[in-house]
């Protein structure tokens, strides 16, 4: 059986459109996997970013484990989107090591954590809890923490972020008062007041008392500093009379 010339130019025609598209789908494809493995690999600097600079606040063994498991999960997922990466393999089985030992290991250092005397630092740290509390609910939603576990830590992160304010802001008034501007660590003091509004516990009350005893003794300084002043200028005045 023999072709005719448009019969074999229409088989030519099919057979050219079929190679066309399975090249397309191929790129289509590799494009795909390309922009997935990208999204994974800043996927993953974000979570060990959160991880490690993380180290100088305390974080609870459940946060922990959380984020090592995610971080574990994308590793996964990058290994099968490369298969033939040997360096993915080795870091998906560090991962997985490093998960193990901090199952079995790993405990807070908490009670260890004190607020540096640094303004900069506290904000970098203050920060970086709000990026933790939007990870634990973010990990809620996806069903690597339970609520109970979400609810948990994020008042604990909470608790936290108080305390690196307040601690701040303590350190801020002490400055203030070492160079005589005592109106200043008047409305620093002011605004641990107002932070502390809603807390409750012991480090709450204490620090709240501390606030309005820095309050009171600073607005006796003050008017008694206005009262010495008028003094001074009646005196002034009565010897000018004179």
């Amino acid at each position: 059986m023999s072709f005719t010339l448009p019969v074999f130019l229409t088989v030519l025609s099919i057979l050219s459109l079929y190679i066309c598209t399975q090249i397309l789908k191929k790129t289509k494809t590799k494009k795909q996997v390309d922009r997935d493995y990208q999204r994974l690999k800043a996927s993953l600097k974000y979570y060990e970013e959160l991880l490690h600079r993380s180290l100088p606040i305390p974080l609870s063994k459940t946060l922990t484990i959380c984020l090592a498991k995610r971080i574990h999960t994308i590793l996964l997922s990058m290994a099968e989107l490369c298969p033939k990466d040997v360096s993915l393999k080795e870091r998906v089985h560090v991962s997985r090591m490093e998960l193990k030992q901090l199952s079995a290991f790993y405990s807070s250092k908490e009670q260890l954590f004190s607020v540096p005397n640094d303004s900069q630092r506290c904000v970098s740290i203050l920060k970086r809890i709000k990026a933790l509390k939007a990870t634990v609910n973010r990990e809620r939603k996806m069903g690597t923490l339970s609520v109970e576990e979400s609810t948990e830590e994020v008042a604990r992160l909470e608790e936290l972020r108080l305390k690196v304010r307040i601690e701040n802001l303590k350190y801020r008034i002490s400055m203030e008062k070492r160079k005589g501007h005592l109106n200043s660590a008047n409305d620093l003091a002011k605004v641990g007041l107002t932070a502390l509004t809603d807390a409750t516990g012991d480090y709450a009350e204490q620090q709240k008392e501390h606030f309005l005893y820095i309050l009171e003794y600073g607005n006796s300084v003050i008017a008694n500093s206005k009262a010495n002043s008028r003094e001074v200028k009646r005196d002034e005045n009565k010897q000018t009379a004179a």
